[in-house]
């Protein structure tokens, strides 16, 4: 087991270098000094033993004072609780998340009364990112183990609830910092909205999301360039736009946000590109009728897998293996939250039979096509059989072809024609 005392003189390094990233990732369950620190105390002897390891001169160095040296005995303490509630809880057997998420909790006040009264500079932001992350992650483990205790009452997430408060107040002290833009801490505001925004959506409170977004365009005079800020915290707060955008059914806004989001994503951040992506093609789908090559999705492996079959099936015109993609993945993508837009890719689909059906007609004037020729071609595209396809629920399905802007034409009920367009009959994706 990795020495406990690594942590205070990694403390002392970092605050002595003003090394704000160094300094957080002490404070995460990462470390390898976690595990030991819960054995290097006593829940009784824990504020005299951390003041002893954080200040073995007897002064405050590297603080400043003695209020900012006690500041960081109480997050300590605060720390070392919780590596106890996670590595010795439960009577020794460890994972005690919900008074892990307890001392969690206190840590983290400590840290947001640091910046709220205690003048924490800027460079500590790393520690609040940490902070709040974790407070998170540990509260949904904190919830999973009520929801377990309890499997008869409905799913409450009552820890990351709290949690969000807490975060919430993190975002506000970000956002309303009146220091000179150098030493503020404005440029925490879109990491904090980014949690905000994973905290909402997993609390299904995708609504609240709205006020974060409306609060930052209130303050947006006064925030640096969004160009000045780090791409780690653009890119993620891009693409959580772009899921609001996108759950909104605003495509064409959340287009924008989300191809934005995977231009400055890492290129060999695979898994960060698979997650934009997987919103942005049944986005791209709905907003332009545009269907990504099966060269692009072999490049990513679970999109392949999840989406070749469904967009397949759309561009050449096969209604039958459509409707059976879907359903084979209709539980993944509705977890996924693209369910119900990919659904709509059966217009597309319906479009390219009907597109292909009147391709190969063999008559010269082809501006005039019957009804119960796409009938047939609807019929042999969704393997079901002619005399089951209902010639008046055909011609409901051209009229909303027409409406839809999919088909250039109109409707001869009298005669149980469809008089199309002599140029371009089929806008959209070509075949």
């Amino acid at each position: 087991m990795a020495d406990y005392r690594l942590v205070y003189r990694s403390f002392r390094d970092a605050y002595h270098q003003r090394r704000g990233s160094l300094l957080a990732k002490v404070l995460t369950p990462t470390h390898p000094c976690f595990s030991s620190l819960a054995w290097s105390a006593t829940p009784n002897s824990k504020l005299r033993d951390i003041w002893t390891e954080l200040f073995p001169n007897r002064n405050y160095a590297p603080c400043y004072t003695e209020t900012e040296a006690k500041g960081w005995v109480d997050v300590f303490a605060a720390w070392f609780e919780v590596s106890y509630a996670i590595e010795r809880g439960n009577g020794g057997r460890g994972r005690d998340w919900e008074k892990a998420y307890e001392a969690m909790s206190e840590m983290t006040q400590h840290v947001l009364r640091g910046f709220q009264n205690s003048g924490w500079p800027n460079w500590l932001l790393p520690v609040l990112y940490a902070v709040c992350t974790n407070l998170r992650l540990i509260a949904i483990k904190a919830d999973h183990v009520l929801v377990a205790r309890t499997p008869d009452k409905p799913e409450k997430w009552e820890k990351l609830e709290d949690a969000a408060r807490l975060v919430n107040r993190a975002f506000t002290i970000c956002l309303g910092d009146r220091a000179a833009l150098e030493d503020s801490k404005k440029w925490g505001v879109y990491f904090m909205a980014t949690i905000m925004f994973k905290t909402y959506f997993k609390l299904n409170q995708i609504s609240l999301c709205k006020n974060v977004q409306r609060a930052l365009n209130a303050q947006k005079s006064d925030l640096p360039s969004f160009d000045d800020f780090p791409r780690s915290h653009r890119v993620p707060y891009l693409y959580f736009t772009g899921m609001i955008y996108f759950l909104d059914s605003k495509y064409a806004e959340a287009e924008t946000y989300l191809s934005d989001a995977y231009r400055m994503c890492h290129p060999d951040s695979i898994h960060n590109q698979t997650l934009i992506l997987t919103h942005l093609i049944p986005c791209r789908l709905a907003s332009q009728r545009a269907i990504p090559s099966e060269a692009f999705l072999r490049k990513y492996p679970d999109l392949h897998r999840l989406y070749f079959g469904v967009l397949s099936a759309i561009q050449h015109g096969r209604l039958k293996e459509f409707d059976e993609a879907l359903e084979a993945s209709e539980d993944e993508l509705v977890k996924k939250r693209v369910f119900l837009t990919l659904e709509r890719g059966r217009q597309i689909c319906l479009r390219n039979v009907l597109r292909k059906t009147w391709r190969n007609l063999e008559q010269d004037d082809k501006t005039k096509v019957h009804i119960e020729t796409f009938r047939i071609g609807i019929a042999l595209r969704s393997g079901t059989p002619v005399q089951d396809v209902d010639i008046e629920e055909v011609e409901c399905l051209l009229t909303n072809m027409i409406a839809n802007g999919l088909m250039k034409g109109y409707i001869a009920h009298e005669r149980g024609m469809v008089v199309l367009s002599a140029k371009d009959p089929f806008p959209g994706t070509p075949l």
